[in-house]
């Protein structure tokens, strides 16, 4: 779940990601997941994954890539905008 207490279609990305690692450690490979992160803006940023086996660091088995996005949830911004904006002669 995300911070809205939602399933977010997100969490896709992390249940394959895991299934992928437990697959491989299921069948005795050790697996290496090598995280990298790629062009950073204003309010996100890429972040990349490989997967490899240990034993063979130079084959790469999965890759993945999302878009974090950085929100500034803060659930109680609208209701003191409003009570600012009431008293405003608009």
């Amino acid at each position: 779940m995300d911070v809205l207490c939602h399933i977010n279609n997100t969490i896709y990305f992390h249940y394959m990601k895991q299934v992928c690692i437990e697959s491989l450690q299921q069948i005795g490979c050790d697996v290496e997941v090598k995280p990298y992160v790629g062009a950073i803006g204003r309010s996100s940023f890429e972040a990349s994954y490989q997967i490899h086996l240990a034993d063979m660091p130079d084959v790469m088995f999965a890759e993945g890539s999302a878009k974090i996005v950085w929100v500034d949830i803060d659930p109680c911004a609208d209701s003191r905008r409003y009570a600012r904006c009431r008293h405003m002669d608009l």
